[in-house]
């Protein structure tokens, strides 16, 4: 894992982000706007991490905590890096922020159809803990949301 290198979302970061989001047709309708992430960063809860290999983004992570709890908004490894330990990386620091900051629980949904992300997050501990229905929209109609969480151990 030595070749990538993860950093924290700034404000110099937006428009490449941009950039990197509209190369993905997956994320057509899921894509994180400059000033959206204006908006986020400032929040006092706001974690944000990039993953570069040779100074290109390969990845992105976005997700924001309230009280003692914290959601994830977006997850997103370029295809050619999956399943090179990319997310469980960033993921794993995501929740020693959450230790660090009295964070109970992490939440997330996940499109019910998106396999690979929901066995990610299952691999990881997170349960499944309900469903939102109709709440993705695409080409062929709406999907379901799997609600998932982990509760955070100390």
């Amino acid at each position: 894992m030595s070749e990538f290198v993860l950093k924290s979302l700034k404000k110099s970061h937006f428009s490449p982000l941009y950039l990197f989001q509209k190369r993905f047709k997956e994320l057509e309708n899921n894509i994180w706007k400059v000033d959206d992430l204006k908006n986020l960063i400032s929040k006092k809860g706001f974690f944000g991490k990039l993953c570069f290999r040779d100074k290109s983004i390969i990845a992105f992570f976005i997700g924001n905590r309230i009280f003692d709890v914290f959601e994830i908004y977006s997850i997103f490894v370029q295809p050619v890096f999956r399943r090179k330990g990319v997310a469980k990386r960033i993921l794993n620091e995501c929740i020693i922020f959450c230790q660090e900051n009295k964070v109970k629980r992490i939440i997330l949904e996940v499109n019910i159809t998106n396999e690979a992300a929901k066995s990610f997050y299952v691999f990881n501990q997170f349960k499944k803990c309900g469903i939102r229905k109709d709440y993705y929209f695409n080409e062929s109609g709406r999907n379901d949301a799997q609600l998932m969480e982990l509760e955070i151990i100390k």
